[in-house]
Parts: C-alpha cells; structure tokens; sequence
C-alpha cells in the first residue's frame, strides 16, 4: 500500500511541518537531509520531479531531473495510500 509522493503531495508536508515543527523538511544543504525523489510522478522514460528545500535562496524548490542520474543526496519519501 506504500505511494511516492507527488510534487503537490511533498509541498503539503512541506508546509504542514514548517507551519506545526518550524522544520525545513528535505533540507539538503545542511549534510544531514537529502532531496527527496518525488517518484509518484515519475514517468516510464526514466524522469521525474525532486523536491527540497534550497537554504541558499530560502526556497522550496521542485525540479526535473532524469532518474538515470544517481546522486548520494537524493532519497525517497513514501506514504500510504
């Protein structure tokens, strides 16, 4: 019963955890967190969303990216559906 999240689905819990923890969630920049693969969006050729949060520029960003390319920041978030 395990999802990936979409983009949509990731900036709801995005601001659900900001709003209620004051926590910056997939915050890569800060060598603990990592960007999250937005993998209930991702397409059969191989590409999809990510979704983190950009210290530097103070944003919650969403961006495409091709899934062949393998970063050690990168992870998964997953819900039940």
């Amino acid at each position: 019963g395990e999802i990936g999240l979409t983009p949509e689905d990731w900036y709801s819990l995005f601001l659900t955890t900001l709003h209620t923890n004051n926590l910056a969630i997939d915050d890569f920049g800060d060598g603990i967190n990592s960007i999250n693969y937005d993998i209930g969006s991702f397409l059969v050729s191989g590409g999809g969303p990510y979704s983190y949060w950009n210290r530097d520029f103070r944003q919650a960003r969403a961006v495409w990216n091709d899934a062949r390319v393998v970063n050690s920041f990168c992870g998964v978030r997953s819900a039940v559906g």
